[in-house]
């Protein structure tokens, strides 16, 4: 395997998404864009190479903040989308990590777990079945309320005025640029603006969009790479945590803002990843791509984007092993905080493997079955290295996450027409009126 030149199409992908955004952003008149920590963080940096060199009217600004350091203070803002956050999945939630999400000290820890008698198994790996039983208790548990709202306020003035320093509130035409998913963050953002007086929604780009939260305004977010309503085997054959572990930033997660001197200052957890040379190496080859570009490019990006799917294809759903070692062994955490970390292609038997396979998990679904199994970041890494027949577990894997995401995608186009539907009878109302 040649390492540089898979440096080199890595930064081919993301420096074209970077190309995109700057060509979208212009197309919409947008006069500055705020890439988000931590994915944004090389984003950021080709951002602004590109600009400088392409004279380029856009100014390009680093966001610090986290699904931790933004969901916290919006819990008192809108409690239901709180516990959305608080009881999300994930590879090995927990109650404890569900506590820690919330931003309570070990003392409310040990009296809320004293309280739901929930000590000898706070560090149970969670089911998604148990996940939901743990939320209902939760949410009847007023001693956890009380800690997590008083721990929401006081987050909330902290983040107001950082929003406020980073120039959320100036008029000036902006829009926010990520790596994307699900689009909660934006969401939240707009919920956090609000409060604090801002009435336009923003604008998101993104590389890639699974979903979308319901009753939001579709046209404000702009995906690259797939849609939530399109694309389905460009997401059967991606990993959003691939992505997310090899573009990342040489800092921890966000976790909170100190004002000091008048300043707000971000906070960010203890970095516990190993300081590995490919996140660096691949850092270095995106701001050579930025550096090195002859040309924009200022087009459609189709045929950019037929590349960037041979070559995500490739290393993503079906690596060699030489790929399955270089790339699994750097690690990841998917928990919002960034406790947990692993290495991004874990350790499994075939037996956990199979698991994964579509009969498998259809059986499992049809009987409802509630016992934890374990999950991979990157499930095609694991079945190359530990696999006995990583081919067989590839293909049950890939059947499974084919019918996942087709049925995902019509979920999406039926919420959006009731969405839509909803909308042309409230215009019709209202004329009435």
């Amino acid at each position: 395997m040649n390492r540089e030149r898979e440096h080199q199409k890595l930064a081919f992908v993301l420096g074209n998404y970077v190309k995109w955004v700057l060509f979208k952003a212009q197309k919409h008149g947008i006069e500055r864009l705020y890439f988000l920590s931590r994915d944004g963080y090389l984003l950021w940096k080709m951002g602004q190479i590109l600009c400088r060199r392409f004279k380029i009217a856009i100014e390009c600004r680093y966001l610090c903040c986290s699904r931790y350091s933004l969901n916290l203070p919006a819990f008192c803002l809108n409690e239901i989308s709180g516990m959305d956050y608080l009881c999300r999945g994930g590879t090995d939630v927990t109650l404890s990590k569900i506590l820690d999400r919330s931003g309570l000290k070990e003392q409310e820890k040990k009296e809320v777990l004293d309280k739901l008698d929930a000590s000898n198994w706070c560090d149970e790996k969670l089911s998604k079945e148990k996940l939901i039983k743990v939320r209902s208790q939760l949410e009847t548990c007023s001693l956890f309320l009380e800690f997590v709202r008083r721990h929401s306020k006081k987050a909330l003035q902290s983040i107001s005025g950082y929003l406020m320093q980073e120039g959320l509130l100036e008029t000036v035409s902006f829009a926010i640029v990520d790596s994307g998913w699900s689009g909660t963050t934006q969401d939240t953002l707009n919920r956090l603006l609000e409060y604090m007086g801002r009435k336009e929604l923003l604008k998101g780009y993104y590389f890639g969009l699974y979903e979308l939260p319901s009753n939001t305004k579709r046209a404000a977010y702009h995906s690259y790479y797939f849609s939530p309503e399109t694309h389905l085997f460009r997401k059967v054959f991606f990993s959003n945590c691939f992505f997310e572990a090899v573009y990342t930033a040489p800092h921890g997660t966000t976790i909170g803002y100190q004002n000091i001197g008048g300043i707000y200052q971000p906070l960010f957890a203890k970095d516990r990843r190993k300081k590995q040379n490919v996140c660096k190496d691949i850092s270095h080859a995106c701001v050579r791509y930025a550096s090195s570009c002859a040309s924009l490019h200022l087009t459609n990006f189709q045929k950019e984007k037929r590349r960037t799917e041979r070559i995500l294809g490739k290393i993503m759903s079906a690596p060699s092993r030489q790929q399955a070692k270089y790339y699994g062994n750097i690690s990841f955490s998917d928990d919002v905080n960034g406790e947990g970390e692993q290495v991004l292609a874990r350790p499994m038997t075939d037996s956990q493997l199979n698991h994964y396979h579509f009969f498998p998990m259809l059986y499992r679904k049809v009987k409802k079955e509630k016992s934890w199994i374990p999950e991979s970041a990157w499930y095609p890494g694991s079945a190359v290295l530990y696999g006995k027949h990583p081919a067989w577990h590839l293909y049950g894997y890939t059947l499974f996450q084919t019918a996942r995401y087709f049925f995902k995608i019509q979920k999406e186009k039926r919420k959006r027409r009731k969405e839509s539907s909803c909308s042309c009878h409230q215009k019709q109302n209202s004329m009435h009126s």
